[in-house]
């Protein structure tokens, strides 16, 4: 009897736990089919909720929350690097890398780039790197309503160096004055191409400097020896001025050596390289481009002195109806000879 009882207490609680147990494996069921009925949940990340003009594929980077940099960096072409109203500067001994396919926008007409240690700009052919307007997202997947002078442009500081291979500048030559882009050799701060090079390296093949309200590109240094091939230079505009022709190329002295090979000049204000004529201190090659001499409204002879040589290389296409040109050959005198 007591066997039995204590076998039918037993019994209940086993019962009653099976039937428990089925019950939670329905509900359990039931939901899953519940939720099976739910659109699925998507994650949303910063890139989605970017609501620029500006490619999905893209993460927005505001360079002038942090615009000196004082460190060795790298841009990369996952990111487009806005400079909506700041100057971004790399300082001495720094190095910049800009990865090919990476595009850069300025906005404003103070908004630029200085170089005061090393620019890396390497592109490809078809994944070029690319400084231009903040309206301008042709590159990013978007549309460009930029304009000509849109921003300020790039300076390389004396001492500086940059590379640019497959590199295209556009819409920069603001031709304001900004004081964080003077130094007191070569500039007061006034702006006078879309890329100034003062006293400082530079090398440049397959890119383009196009649609600026300036000068493409400013060399300024006596002996500068900068290698500039393959590119093209286009839609540089802008009335005369003191500093700023709104030529292809313009030199601030004819003492410098550049290497120009096989250039392209279209629809600039002066599709040459614009060189002022003065009395060699170096010896100078001319040549490599359509050249463009000038002086102010005096005789301006361009004056060979020993013991210096003036080459002219064949074929080299030299205008010199600017101004009261001629060339002069001399040499040097002692004081007995005076």
């Amino acid at each position: 009897m007591k066997k039995s009882l204590q076998e039918s207490r037993l019994s209940i609680p086993e019962v009653n736990l099976s039937k428990l147990s089925r019950m939670v494996i329905t509900v359990i069921l039931m939901m899953g089919i519940c939720l099976s009925t739910i659109s699925p949940i998507t994650l949303v990340s910063s890139k989605d909720l970017n609501h620029d003009k500006v490619s999905h594929l893209h993460e927005l980077i505001n360079v002038c929350n942090s615009p000196i940099i004082h460190t060795d960096t790298t841009w990369t072409a996952d990111n487009v690097y806005q400079v909506p109203n700041c100057v971004v500067t790399v300082n001495a001994d720094v190095t910049l890398t800009i990865e090919a396919g990476t595009v850069v926008q300025f906005g404003g007409g103070t908004s630029g780039l200085i170089i005061s240690g090393t620019l890396t700009a390497i592109g490809t052919n078809t994944s070029p790197v690319v400084f231009t307007s903040i309206n301008d997202n042709s590159d990013s997947g978007g549309g460009n309503t930029a304009n000509p002078g849109d921003w300020w442009g790039i300076v390389l500081r004396e001492g500086s160096s940059a590379t640019f291979d497959y590199a295209h500048i556009r819409y920069a030559g603001s031709d304001l004055f900004k004081s964080d882009y003077a130094d007191p050799v070569n500039n007061s701060g006034y702006n006078r191409a879309q890329l100034d090079v003062r006293n400082a390296s530079l090398s440049m093949d397959h890119s383009e400097i196009v649609n600026g309200e300036a000068t493409g590109l400013f060399l300024d240094g006596a002996g500068l020896t900068p290698l500039v091939q393959n590119s093209e230079f286009a839609n540089n505009t802008i009335d005369n001025d003191s500093f700023n022709v709104g030529a292809a190329i313009q030199q601030k002295t004819i003492n410098m050596q550049p290497t120009f090979t096989n250039l392209t000049f279209s629809g600039n204000t002066r599709d040459q390289v614009v060189i002022p004529v003065g009395t060699l201190s170096q010896d100078v090659t001319l040549g490599g481009a359509p050249l463009g001499l000038t002086c102010g409204s005096n005789d301006c002879p361009i004056t060979v002195a020993s013991p210096y040589t003036l080459t002219i290389q064949p074929g080299a296409e030299l205008d010199m109806t600017t101004g009261y040109l001629f060339f002069s050959s001399c040499k040097t005198v002692g004081p007995s000879q005076r």
